[in-house]
């Protein structure tokens, strides 16, 4: 199997902060405090987590205290995410995953529940942005593009919400780019 798990971990949660201890500006520093655990028991897939915003995401809901299931297309930067949480005290497995796939999706949700018994986040980052001129762009360029960054998405969706729904409940975030409002050239 291309799943594996790399390190264990667990961070205990810092209680709520009480409306009446808000004086002054003694909640920011709490504040930034609390935010140690606020995921603490959940399960989260981020896709494109080897590098970039799928990384940062990885790492910050491992530190937020999920454990994580690192799916990427490469290898070698998914094993770097995992390391690097494994190095933070987090816990999290890779999964090597093409979203083009639907096989992989599926795959990638099941190792989550195989290893961590349930799926609470799925954050669909993974996205292509080859750059072409319009003239440029051949049918294979499209069917690319479209297969990871609309097909790859709704995959994802496809395995991971008969899970969630077993759940009673969970979220789902669709990253997005700019390119998709404005475009370029």
């Amino acid at each position: 199997s291309d799943c594996y798990c790399v390190s264990n971990f667990q961070i205990s949660h810092i209680d709520s902060i009480k409306a009446s201890d808000r004086k002054g500006t003694e909640h920011m520093d709490r504040a930034a405090e609390q935010k140690v655990g606020r995921v603490a028991g959940k399960v989260a897939l981020v896709t494109g987590a080897g590098t970039g915003i799928g990384r940062a995401c990885a790492e910050t809901l491992a530190r937020e205290g999920a454990r994580v299931v690192v799916a990427n297309r490469n290898a070698g930067n998914g094993d770097e995410t995992v390391r690097l949480i494994a190095e933070a005290g987090g816990e999290a497995i890779f999964c090597q995953t093409d979203i083009a796939r639907e096989e992989q999706c599926a795959r990638a949700v099941a190792a989550a529940v195989e290893r961590f018994g349930k799926l609470d986040v799925l954050i669909n980052n993974a996205g292509i942005f080859p750059r072409y001129r319009l003239e440029e762009t051949t049918p294979e360029a499209l069917e690319a593009i479209m297969s990871v960054n609309a097909m790859g998405p709704l995959y994802m969706c496809k395995h991971a919400i008969p899970i969630m729904e077993r759940n009673g409940g969970a979220s789902i975030v669709n990253v997005g780019s700019i390119h998709g409002v404005m475009g370029g050239a």
